[in-house]
């Protein structure tokens, strides 16, 4: 099994969440398909821009709902 993350997320949902400047103006959803969620938190959380939720899909792969969330709201 290779061990790359894919990222999911709509083009619509990227262009709703910011604003031209690249302000982000609502919550972000973002699909992540990874062995290894800790890191891809920690690594998001890093950058100071937004507050995080994590959450597991129903699916049987390791998928992972981060949603993020920005943090002037």
């Amino acid at each position: 099994m290779d061990d790359q993350d894919i990222l999911m997320v709509s083009e619509a949902q990227i262009a709703e969440s910011f604003d031209a400047d690249g302000l982000m103006l609502k919550p972000l959803t973002l699909f992540i398909k990874t062995e290894h969620p800790d890191v891809i938190e920690r690594e998001l959380s890093v950058l100071g821009f937004f507050s995080i939720s994590t959450s597991t899909t129903p699916e049987k792969t390791p998928m992972y709902e981060f949603t993020l969330s920005p943090l002037n709201t």
